[in-house]
C-alpha cells in the first residue's frame, strides 16, 4: 500500500486555492492516499492591476513574463515564508517532507519552484505548470541550495502561452538541470495558458515515479 502523501497547491494570480479543488476529483479514485491543500494567497497590490489588490504571491509589473520581468525579491521571500509555514503544518501533523509535494499553476508554479528549493529539506516534488524559475533569484540563490541534487521537478507548459512565455519552461529546464536536479521533466503542449487534457496524464506518471521510489 502506497505511504500517504499530500499535494499544497499555490494559484494563479487573481484566482484562490477554491478554483483548483478539481484536482482533488481528478485524483481521488487513482490516488486515494493522497490528500490535498489549496492555500489562498495574500491581498496585495500588483503593479500591473494599477495597483489594485487581489490575491498575489508576488507583484508583478507586467505580462507577458520574459526574461526580463524584473523579480520581486521582497514577495517571493514573503509568500515563500507563508508557504513554509504550511509545510510545517503538514509535518506536525504527521507527514515527512518526502511526502509532501509543493505545485502550482503561473504565479504558484514559480513560488513553488522557489520556496521548494529552498526549504530546509527535500520534498516528494515540485510542479509548476505555466509558470517560471526566477532566474536571478535562481543565480544569486537556489543554485545554491544543497537540496537540489535530491529533487524532483515536473514543469508543463503551453508552447503559445500568451502570458507566461514558454521559454520560461524551457529555462527552468535547462537551470536546474545543469544545477544539478536529480529530475527534471519538461512536458509541452500546443496551447495556452491553461491546464491542457495532457495534464492529468503527465501529474499522474509524477505522482506514480514517486511512490515507486
Amino acid at each position: 500500500m502506497s505511504k500517504k502523501k499530500v499535494c499544497i497547491w499555490l494559484h494563479g494570480l487573481g484566482d484562490s486555492g477554491g478554483g483548483w479543488t478539481f484536482l482533488k476529483t481528478l485524483f481521488k479514485d487513482a490516488y486515494p492516499h493522497l490528500s490535498w491543500r489549496f492555500p489562498d494567497a495574500p491581498m496585495q497590490p500588483v503593479s500591473l492591476a494599477g495597483g489594485e489588490a487581489m490575491r498575489s504571491w508576488m507583484d508583478l509589473d507586467g505580462l507577458p513574463v520574459t526574461s526580463r520581468t524584473p523579480e520581486d525579491r521582497n514577495g517571493y521571500e514573503s509568500s515563500t515564508r507563508l508557504i513554509h509555514e504550511l509545510i510545517e503544518k503538514e509535518v506536525g501533523a504527521g507527514y515527512e517532507p518526502s511526502q509532501i509535494y509543493l505545485g502550482g499553476f503561473s504565479q504558484g508554479g514559480s513560488m513553488s519552484l522557489y520556496a521548494g528549493l529552498k526549504y530546509k529539506a527535500p520534498l516528494a516534488g515540485l510542479i509548476s505548470f505555466s509558470g517560471w524559475l526566477p532566474q536571478k533569484l535562481w543565480d544569486s540563490e537556489l543554485s545554491k541550495s544543497q537540496i537540489l541534487k535530491s529533487s524532483r521537478v515536473l514543469l508543463v507548459h503551453g508552447t503559445r502561452d500568451s502570458k507566461v512565455l514558454h521559454d520560461r519552461s524551457v529555462a527552468a529546464k535547462n537551470a536546474l538541470s545543469t544545477g544539478g536536479v536529480e529530475s527534471v521533466v519538461l512536458e509541452s503542449f500546443p496551447g495556452d495558458h491553461t491546464f491542457a487534457e495532457e495534464s492529468e496524464e503527465w501529474l499522474a506518471n509524477f505522482f506514480r515515479e514517486s511512490d515507486e521510489k
